[in-house]
């Protein structure tokens, strides 16, 4: 039984005996790209809350 990617369908080599990859090399890094893109997103949605959850504290006094 051959192991295939689990986006792309590519055929995957075992490297250890109990070892699955589930995915190519390729669909990896892209995963692993968007998932970057994502938390960059995050990380700037959560900046720009506390700026503002900062200023309206500081009006609301």
């Amino acid at each position: 039984m051959s192991i295939k990617c689990r986006t792309c369908g590519k055929e995957l080599k075992k490297r250890f005996e109990n070892d699955e990859p589930l995915w190519c090399a390729e669909c990896r890094r892209k995963q692993q790209e968007e998932f970057d893109q994502q938390l960059a997103e995050f990380a700037r949605l959560q900046n720009a809350r506390l700026e503002f959850q900062a200023w309206h504290d500081e009006w609301s006094d």
